[in-house]
């Protein structure tokens, strides 16, 4: 009768320490996904706010009626000026840029005022982290006819929209998180008022 009576008492201990792993493994488990997907939330929250940016891009100019907007594009990094947001800040406007830095994609601003000459070397401040690794952002820009160019510099307007792929270093291809931006404003400034925008458009384009 002690024989058995100690078998079962071992049986039942181990059960209950089985029992206590498994919920702590699930609880492991559970906490892990939990933060998981939480960067993701936080992921898709700051695509949204880059999209916003981008899409608020603005055609302005650095010289010269028909010279290329300020907008300068490549698979890494992205820079643009966009109507300032903030308390107070009105009409005027800002430089934006979004870039890789140390496995680190950072947004940046800086304020802009009108430029006689080039080369631009606008100030950046107040970097702010988008996302990091494994996280990386890769931009691809498209024109009118729809095609899409790994930079965007130099162009007569601005892109019509930007890609913004999300990969991870663990997935094979872009992350269901990847969207597409369709600019507000594709003509150059000189463009506004014009009676014919496309004439303006492809005149710029010549060089006119």
């Amino acid at each position: 009768m002690n024989v058995r009576h100690d078998a079962r008492s071992g049986t039942l201990g181990f059960s209950l320490v089985e029992t206590l792993v498994t919920l702590a493994l699930t609880g492991a488990l559970l906490a892990a996904v939990l933060v998981g997907v939480q960067r993701l939330d936080a992921l898709d929250l700051a695509i949204q706010r880059l999209a916003a940016d981008i899409a608020a891009a603005k055609p302005i100019t650095a010289k010269g009626t028909f010279a290329p907007p300020l907008f300068f594009g490549n698979p890494d990094a992205i820079v643009f000026v966009r109507q300032a947001i903030g308390p107070g800040a009105g009409e005027k406007l800002e430089w934006v840029r979004v870039a890789e830095q140390n496995d680190v994609f950072v947004r940046a601003h800086g304020p802009f005022a009108p430029i006689a000459d080039e080369p631009v070397q606008p100030t950046f401040v107040e970097p702010v982290e988008i996302a990091r690794g494994p996280y990386r952002f890769r931009f691809s820009y498209a024109g009118p006819d729809h095609v899409w160019a790994t930079d965007w510099i130099g162009r007569s307007t601005l892109p019509v929209a930007v890609r913004i792929d999300v990969f991870d270093a663990d997935a094979a291809g872009p992350l269901p998180l990847s969207t597409t931006v369709a600019l507000r404003v594709d003509a150059p400034a000189s463009c506004a008022g014009q009676a014919s925008v496309e004439t303006c458009i492809g005149r710029a384009s010549a060089g006119q």
